[in-house]
């Protein structure tokens, strides 16, 4: 099954609506403050009425207060279809508390384990550019190998998804999707589709999702 094609780091309603035009259903949105994308939680809402039934939204924190994504969750006006997502190394205890399925970020050069969390882990996210990093290295085969042998049970277990963050110019080596089965293509709005800083290049965006799509998603 080919993956879905997600946009990462939206912060404004004619791209939302540009990607719902190209058959786009998983949106995200960054909440770390440092992020050149961060979103204030005023301006989300403004956008949340324009989502529909069956599209999905990723909520993306590192190291927040427990009491700061709670109160962003109680605030949502709809929670169905909503996701977390976390960048940062905490207890399971943490993520479980908000009672919200959530992905991971995976960093394979830190010495981090998964959080085998009771309920509410949904998946892990790893970035194109340690994959690229890796298979350059010529270790690509002992790291897909390694990710998936040691954590197979959790993996099983949980049905847990493996998403991919990639940039728009990535050149893709052959073997990627041999080597792992991907639930989403995560492509981030930045400077290579933007006119200048947040101010998003519509063209470039419907171009690079129909290019994604093409090679890894399904067709639109």
């Amino acid at each position: 099954m080919k993956p879905d094609i997600r946009i990462e780091g939206l912060y404004d309603l004619r791209t939302v609506h540009k990607c719902q035009s190209l058959g786009i259903k998983h949106f995200h949105f960054d909440f770390r403050p440092r992020s050149f994308n961060f979103l204030q939680q005023y301006r989300y809402l403004e956008l949340e009425k324009a989502f529909q039934t069956g599209e999905s939204r990723y909520f993306h924190f590192e190291n927040e207060s427990e009491t700061m994504v709670q109160k962003f969750l109680d605030d949502l006006p709809d929670r169905n279809n909503t996701f977390l997502q976390f960048s940062d190394d905490r207890g399971a205890e943490y993520y479980d508390q908000f009672k919200t399925p959530f992905y991971w970020h995976y960093d394979p050069f830190a010495k981090q384990n998964i959080p085998k969390s009771g309920q509410f882990i949904k998946g892990i996210i790893l970035n194109f550019n340690d994959i690229q990093a890796i298979h350059g290295a010529d270790q690509i085969y002992n790291f897909s190998s390694n990710l998936l042998g040691h954590t197979l049970g959790l993996f099983e277990q949980k049905n847990l998804e493996i998403h991919l963050t990639i940039a728009w110019d990535a050149n893709i080596f052959p073997s990627l999707l041999d080597l792992f089965s991907f639930k989403t293509i995560s492509l981030p709005i930045n400077n290579q589709v933007e006119i200048c800083y947040r101010n998003v290049n519509l063209p470039k965006v419907e171009e690079g999702i129909k290019y994604f799509s093409n090679h890894f998603g399904k067709r639109i």
